[in-house]
């Protein structure tokens, strides 16, 4: 039953897209078909997804992308998600293992709004095909403290709560600071053009705490786990131009070979093209 409804996920997503109405655009201009994607991405440690989180196309991307990887690699993948934090770690494993239910793992693990319809389908296949799946990201509730505190925020925790957050934040990054506050700036709001710097700053660190926690997360597995890709999936901000959870990533793994992926519904004319190593759309 649950293998014919993640069969029925799959071909309604399809019933929109299909590999072969993807366009790839690579550094060096179109790329000739999505197996010599492929083929390029298997080249790496680290594969990072960036996506629009509400873009269907780019959870049809992700899937195929991970079941095509996991066929060429002979199954030595990993799977990490912005989606899921680190302290449900064990309740993701336990679920993947077959050991606890469907609807107790989601009542545990604190899933998006929309993980039925767009990453459901990544955690069946994993769990069918026995893939580790990284839950990645910072618990929320301590990057909402440090957005309204800033760093100094996190000296308040218990030694076991710390666990679950970075050892070292890392946000001495320029362009990437200049492109936080220009993305807030345009948002408008309280944090808009005329917010105090002081509250953009917090934000800023609060960005940094969830980008420093994933890199870190995808460093320690890479150690532990080496001879298989890791395949990263976030919001496209944190791996655009290979800055935030990239940027970290390569300051903490500087042997990693690195490639990241913005997924569009649309190409725009604005985007650029060292926004990332391939553009799909």
């Amino acid at each position: 039953m649950k293998k014919l409804l993640i069969l029925s996920l799959i071909i309604l997503v399809v019933v929109f897209f299909t590999v072969g109405d993807l366009k790839i655009i690579g550094k060096k201009g179109k790329v000739s078909d999505f197996d010599t994607f492929l083929n390029s991405l298997k080249q790496a440690d680290v594969v990072f997804i960036g996506e629009q989180h509400t873009d269907p196309k780019a959870h049809f991307v992700e899937f195929e992308v991970f079941k095509g990887l996991y066929r060429k690699l002979n199954g030595k993948i990993i799977l990490s998600l912005e989606m899921f934090e680190r302290d449900v770690q064990k309740t993701l494993d336990l679920y993947l293992k077959g050991k606890i239910s469907e609807e107790e793992f989601l009542k545990n693990s604190r899933p998006w709004k929309n993980y039925k319809t767009d990453y459901r389908p990544l955690i069946e296949f994993a769990k069918e095909h026995k893939v580790k799946v990284l839950a990645a990201n910072v618990p929320r509730r301590y990057a909402a403290m440090v957005a309204r505190g800033g760093l100094k925020a996190l000296e308040q925790l218990k030694p076991e709560e710390r666990k679950y957050i970075s050892k070292k934040i890392y946000y001495d990054y320029p362009e990437y600071r200049k492109l936080f506050y220009k993305t807030m700036e345009e948002m408008g709001g309280p944090m808009g053009k005329h917010g105090a710097s002081k509250f953009k700053e917090k934000f800023y660190k609060a960005q940094c705490v969830k980008d420093s926690t994933m890199a870190e997360s995808i460093c320690m597995t890479y150690k532990s786990n080496k001879g298989f890709l890791i395949l990263h999936i976030n919001g496209s901000f944190h791996s655009d131009y290979k800055l935030g959870t990239a940027a970290v990533l390569k300051t903490l793994c500087p042997e990693l070979i690195i490639k990241n992926i913005k997924v569009l519904p649309e190409m725009k004319k604005e985007i650029k093209n060292n926004i990332a190593d391939y553009i799909v759309y």
